[in-house]
């Protein structure tokens, strides 16, 4: 009897314990986004943070400088492309777009938590043909990407 107790309480553990471990994280509303810099975002449950602006998003390398809008490109050339992707400001402008919440974590640097609008990648892809075995795009660790490429000229 002991023995079977010691068995289920352990089977329990490892159900439940397997699934509170793999719970998101749910920061307060009034969290500091400086408390989530070294979190991963995938853990975090972002839903009650204060939403900031676009404007306010932190920049990383150099920002492009555009001087002509009519000569900007979007282009999109790799391996696993048929064709490379050329698109001009109008043309990308003219795709449909989304909208999704994001929060973008730099370990260690900094987080954003906004309303992000922009053409998804997997659409930009669409233009071009994929070489064998390239069917869908893939974010770093192997999951259909729904990152977003912003609808207004940035680096």
């Amino acid at each position: 009897m002991k023995n079977r107790f010691i068995t289920v309480f352990a089977v329990l553990l490892i159900v439940f314990g397997g699934a509170l471990a793999s719970a998101r994280e749910k920061p307060p509303r009034d969290t500091p986004m400086e408390k989530l810099v070294m979190k991963d975002p995938a853990q975090v449950d972002p839903s009650d943070l204060t939403l900031g602006s676009v404007g306010d998003l932190h920049e990383t390398g150099n920002p492009q400088v555009i001087t002509d809008l009519s000569a900007w490109r979007l282009e999109m050339k790799g391996a696993s492309l048929g064709s490379p992707i050329s698109l001009t400001y109008a043309e990308l402008a003219a795709m449909p777009t989304v909208k999704k919440k994001v929060l973008l974590i730099c370990p260690g640097f900094f987080a954003d938590y906004v309303e992000w609008e922009g053409v998804p990648v997997s659409a930009l892809m669409s233009t071009s043909s994929f070489l064998p075995g390239m069917a869908t795009p893939r974010g770093s660790r192997g999951r259909k990407s729904s990152r977003t490429c912003c609808s207004s000229p940035c680096g």
